[in-house]
């Protein structure tokens, strides 16, 4: 899985002198990130790095009554040539077999 995602989250600095509501300095950077990464069907992300930004980790589990059948929980924000992009969340979750009735 290799999703795209172009958005932004603005941070926003103000400094004031000592004088009251005087404003000294202002700085606002735009910081990209690489949004939500997307759903995984029977699963569900059960921890996170706390953010989208380049280095963030993603992790994913089966739901209950589900298990891996193959792939990777794990997605990564990184950056690419085309931008920033969750990789990795390959997880593939198939329902758990009965072991009393084989369904």
């Amino acid at each position: 899985m290799n999703i795209r995602v172009h958005q932004f989250i603005r941070v926003e600095l103000a400094i004031y002198t000592q004088e009251p509501h005087k404003l000294d300095s202002f700085l606002s950077v735009r910081i990209a990130t690489c949004g939500d990464p997307q759903p995984i069907e029977n699963a569900v992300i059960v921890g996170d790095s706390g953010s989208n930004i380049v280095g963030s980790q993603m992790f994913y589990q089966c739901n209950p009554n589900y298990i891996t059948s193959s792939g990777d929980g794990l997605a990564i924000c990184e950056q690419s040539e085309s931008g920033l992009a969750w990789t990795g969340g390959t997880l593939v979750c198939e329902a758990q077999k009965n072991s009393n009735t084989g369904t």
